[in-house]
């Protein structure tokens, strides 16, 4: 999140969670690496494509996951967000209800950037640019700022050149908005020891309704998406903090090191003390 007075336009993450949801826009960079990205909005969900050096624009308060295809070397993205309050102070102010509303307030999922568009191209090397900003020199904040206000200028003017529709939202269906209280109910509880008759009973939904949206969503069972996130929480602490495996393994629900080796091993195909390693120094 965005502190008062300082400023973080990305976050880098080696292993993004699947899906997510999110209340404003953002973009993801692909790396390296093809990938499967899939859209859920109205009336139905997209699904796309990616290779190295594809862009995909998020809107706000959309479920989205990645999805690696077949084996090979480990995904990399990174992604933009776009919080509008950086720009326009209010949702009162001009430039939000100009510039930012009219996107916000439709239901248009997102879409592919392509760079055989101009303003395509512009987005996407912006974004590479925004990526690769020293963050340690002067004035990096200042220059990210500029480099954003760039990119949200030719995102409205790739929507317009495209004749991308923007409809107004209309009343969100149940199913939804059901889906986003799913989900957020794990985001927020995934460190605690928590079951599928938990999270039905967080939304108001029987156990067997409950086993039917994850598998519309995910296509996975609940405890296998559960773990799945858990999974993904910890290899962002190990990136991101010296912690030990003990303190990991507990903070992100699991009941035992050596279960949430396996499930970790399992996943990203090395130990996680090796995969420490190999993230945060190269080897």
């Amino acid at each position: 999140p965005l502190a008062p007075g300082v400023f973080l336009p990305f976050v880098y993450q080696p292993y993004r969670p699947l899906p997510h949801l999110g209340g404003i826009p953002c973009f993801f960079a692909h790396i390296r690496i093809l990938s499967y990205f899939g859209l859920s909005g109205n009336p139905g969900a997209v699904h796309l494509r990616l290779s190295k050096g594809d862009c995909v624009f998020i809107n706000s308060n959309m479920m989205h996951m990645a999805k690696q295809r077949g084996g090979g070397d480990d995904v990399v993205m990174f992604t933009i967000v776009f919080p509008p309050s950086l720009f326009t102070g209010s949702v009162n102010s001009t430039i939000y209800q100009k510039y930012f509303q009219p996107v916000m307030d439709t239901v248009l999922p997102g879409f592919k950037i392509s760079r055989e568009n101009k303003f395509g191209k512009e987005i996407a090397d912006a974004l590479f640019e925004t990526y690769a900003l020293d963050d340690s020199g002067f004035g990096f904040e200042l220059r990210c700022l500029s480099l954003l206000s760039r990119i949200w200028y030719d995102t409205v003017s790739y929507i317009t050149e495209a004749n991308i529709p923007l409809l107004k939202k209309g009343i969100s269906q149940q199913y939804e908005k059901r889906a986003k209280e799913i989900l957020s109910y794990i985001h927020g509880h995934y460190f605690e020891n928590i079951t599928v008759e938990h999270i039905a009973r967080s939304v108001g939904i029987s156990r067997s309704e409950c086993f039917r949206c994850f598998k519309k969503m995910v296509n996975k069972k609940p405890v296998e998406y559960i773990n799945e996130y858990r999974l993904s929480q910890a290899a962002k602490l190990l990136y991101e903090t010296d912690n030990t495996i003990t303190e990991i393994c507990t903070a992100c629900g699991f009941s035992g090191s050596s279960y949430f080796g396996k499930l970790f091993k399992e996943k990203f195909g090395i130990a996680p003390l090796k995969y420490r390693r190999v993230i945060q120094k190269g080897e």
